[in-house]
């Protein structure tokens, strides 16, 4: 999961990927790189690796600096699939190409599961800017990891892709650098959460499938809302994690048993 910008979706993404891969029976394991450790303060900490970047003064004394981060990352990931596993890297803004350079050099793609994807997802919002940076970071892993799936995910929370007039100057320009649906090597749809739920989850430290499934008084003493908000919220999250457990299914053809 890769975006050279912040606020383009990257952990929620993550997140909605870690959760419906784990709820079809297959334990998921997220590599965060963000020193937000969002994932690590919601998910057990089995289920989550923390990866430090180097600090840019640290870069500038020492450009292999990043490489032994993601050295450790590619270990631990190797640990996991070990383990039978599955692995999703959320990666710091700003890493793209190195990680994509890093990634084809250790030659990942020898080293994932005969029964796992292997799959670059580049996160964008509605902007052309951002369009054009997830092309090129698309590209460059593209280049460097030829066999995987890399698709630029939408990120849709606001609607600002859905309702978009296909005739507007952004919806064409974005057309040559969308492509198709993932299955074809093109964009894939990243299932929308609600703007307002999205914020309230952006920040809580329950898994969201513990989350939507506790009783509705603990939850409102979770989020600190009245007993029928918690419920509203937790219907709308039960929704949207089956709607990306099917999508993960329907996208990526993973978990085969699901198919």
């Amino acid at each position: 999961m890769a975006s050279r910008a912040g606020n383009a979706g990257k952990t929620t993404a993550t997140t909605l990927l870690q959760a419906s891969i784990d709820l079809s029976g297959t334990k998921a394991r997220i590599v965060e790189f963000d020193d937000q450790r969002r994932h690590g303060r919601r998910l057990p900490a089995d289920l989550v690796t923390p990866v430090s970047l180097p600090l840019a003064r640290e870069l500038q004394t020492n450009p292999e600096a990043d490489v032994r981060a993601m050295s450790d990352a590619f270990d631990r990931t190797l640990e996991s699939f070990a383990q039978g596993e599955t692995v999703i890297w959320d990666t710091g803004a700003n890493l793209d190409e190195r990680l994509a350079e890093f990634l084809g050099g250790v030659g990942i793609i020898d080293e994932v599961p005969a029964d796992r994807p292997a799959v670059v997802l580049v996160m964008a919002r509605c902007d052309l800017e951002m369009i054009r940076l997830a092309g090129e970071t698309a590209a460059a892993f593209g280049r460097a990891v030829p066999e995987a799936t890399v698709a630029i995910g939408l990120n849709d929370a606001h609607s600002a892709w859905s309702t978009l007039d296909a005739d507007s100057p952004l919806a064409r320009a974005a057309a040559e650098t969308l492509g198709p649906i993932i299955k074809r090597g093109g964009s894939m749809l990243v299932p929308a959460i609600p703007v307002n739920l999205a914020i309230a989850l952006r920040d809580s430290e329950i898994p969201w499938h513990i989350l939507a499934g506790m009783e509705p008084r603990d939850a409102a003493k979770h989020w600190g809302v009245p007993h029928a908000v918690a419920k509203v919220r937790q219907a709308e999250l039960s929704v949207t994690l089956e709607a990306a457990r099917r999508e993960v299914v329907r996208q990526l053809g993973f978990p085969k048993n699901e198919t």
